[in-house]
Formats: structure tokens, C-alpha cells, sequence
């Protein structure tokens, strides 16, 4: 639901972004990544 297509690109809609890392998992060029501050912040991770 947070993602859309546009040419060839991916876009996330962040109003609709839950934050559950799915995006990252099925991703097949790798594109986002997930970053965090401190390794304690692992489950609050931001994207990159």
C-alpha cells in the first residue's frame, strides 16, 4: 500500500509507510537499506 511505481522507479508514500522493512525484503535491486544510529535503535531504523 505504501509503494508505487513511477517509470521505473519505486516510491514510498510516506504517509502510508508503517515502517515494517517489507520494501527492503522484496526489493530484487536491494534500493533501500536500513540504517540506525545505535545498534539499541535496531528496531527504529530509518531508511536509507
Amino acid at each position: 500500500e505504501a509503494i508505487r511505481v513511477r517509470g521505473s522507479k519505486a516510491i514510498i508514500i510516506k504517509e502510508r509507510c508503517i515502517d515494517c522493512g517489507e520494501c527492503i525484503r522484496v526489493c530484487p535491486y536491494h534500493a533501500k537499506q536500513a540504517v540506525a544510529d545505535k545498534l539499541e535503535n535496531i528496531n527504529n531504523f530509518k531508511y536509507k
